[in-house]
């Protein structure tokens, strides 16, 4: 069993993944890793009653491994905000079954049955599937620590990287923002406060389903940058 963990992230505009790549080894990021995944997303089909919620229950699948659940759920870090304005969000992310169905069960309301599998025990369908690659660097920054930096490319033509660090406790999602920002700076990411890139999920549905990204914005589950 996988404890959950938090993740305070902020996307970045890129309009070459190699030379952002040869941006961030110069400035001291070092190579992590090249991998291809495909991600399809569950909901409930037409409610939304998961997203609603900012729950994004996804299976993610490696090549050449076995697909696993994992469940994303938004952290606020400004009350009463799921987007917030900074345009950085955090999430609690877990893969633990038990977990899983104990979360999208209290946040949702929804019963489960004995199920283990996510899918069956909540009725879900799939709503979203998409392939990405990706690459990712590490940079250890002297006072803030360690941050990850993935840049992503989907295969419905959007590309987009992303800055992230791991947390231990809600309390300390504002600060790990906060950092985020700086580091991005140092790193020379494209982050400006009013223009941050929408996620690939989200530019997934603004594109393929658009009723459904409606909906979502709507609830303050999506930022509405696409729109």
């Amino acid at each position: 069993m996988t404890a959950a963990v938090i993740e305070g992230e902020r996307k970045f505009t890129l309009d070459d993944p190699r030379a952002t790549s040869c941006a961030l080894e110069q400035h001291g990021a070092y190579f992590l890793s090249h991998k291809s995944f495909h991600d399809v997303y569950y909901d409930c089909l037409p409610s939304l009653a998961l997203s609603r919620k900012n729950l994004w229950l996804r299976t993610r699948e490696f090549e050449e491994a076995e697909p696993f659940w994992e469940l994303k759920a938004g952290v606020l870090s400004e009350p009463g905000c799921q987007c917030p304005s900074s345009g950085a969000t955090s999430f609690l992310e877990m893969t633990a079954i038990p977990e899983i169905l104990d979360m999208v069960s209290r946040t949702t309301g929804l019963p489960h049955t004995e199920s283990e599998d996510p899918k069956d025990a909540f009725g879900l369908e799939p709503f979203a599937s998409f392939r990405t690659d990706r690459v990712s660097y590490s940079f250890a920054h002297a006072t803030l620590g360690e941050f990850r930096i993935d840049i992503d490319s989907a295969d419905f033509g959007f590309v987009v990287g992303e800055i992230e660090r791991l947390v231990d406790v809600p309390d300390q999602v504002a600060e790990a923002e906060r950092s985020i920002m700086v580091v991005a700076a140092e790193l020379g990411l494209c982050l400006g406060q009013d223009d941050t890139p929408p996620g690939k999920m989200e530019t997934y549905l603004w594109r393929v389903r658009p009723d459904d990204y409606r909906t979502l914005e709507q609830a303050g589950a999506l930022t509405g940058r696409c729109s």
